[in-house]
């Protein structure tokens, strides 16, 4: 641990001393590590060759219309915001278009529909669902009655979780300040 942070220090005067704010104290302090610990000196030779090669490097400008050829290809706000606006309209209207033809339908063909032969036999497929869920639904509850009158232990789980619910409640209540809650 003591050995990071004293390789941390030696980091930070390496960068010092590539920007040139390193004082002489420093300096001697930095050498003396370099020349003891290879891992710090391998990092400090990389370092300089990194700070040689960007200083070498040519300085690269941007063309004189670089700004004005960027901003000329940035979207159009106006055309933006009606580009949007007609995307919600066409939105909106193919919403609501579906809604208006069920509604039309509805109201063209209710009286057809109405008629007691062909409401029964539309809703017969519904009807026979809907006893067949019952049906389910009722085996599942019988099966259950089965299972809590040959378990009672269920009932002891059931009832040990239901007061351990209702205590942690009060207990919280108690516990935690009214402006926390």
């Amino acid at each position: 641990m003591e050995r990071e942070t004293e390789h941390d220090s030696i980091y930070i005067l390496m960068m010092d001393a590539l920007d040139g704010d390193l004082s002489a104290a420093n300096k001697d302090e930095l050498q003396t590590h370099l020349q003891q610990c290879v891992p710090c000196a391998r990092e400090w030779n990389s370092l300089q060759a990194v700070e040689q090669l960007l200083r070498r490097a040519p300085i690269i400008t941007p063309a004189a219309d670089f700004a004005q050829r960027t901003i000329a290809r940035l979207p159009n706000q106006r055309h933006r915001i009606w580009s949007l606006s007609a995307l919600y309209i066409s939105l909106l209207i193919g919403g609501t278009f579906p809604l208006l033809l069920l509604t039309l339908l509805a109201f063209r063909f209710a009286p057809i529909l109405m008629k007691p032969a062909l409401t029964s036999a539309l809703l017969q497929p519904f009807i026979t669902i809907w006893g067949l869920m019952g049906t389910i639904s009722n085996a599942l509850l019988i099966a259950a009655d089965g299972f809590v009158r040959q378990q009672p232990i269920f009932w002891g789980i059931v009832l040990i979780a239901a007061g351990t619910l209702a205590l942690s409640g009060d207990m919280y209540l108690r516990i935690m300040p009214r402006n926390a809650r």
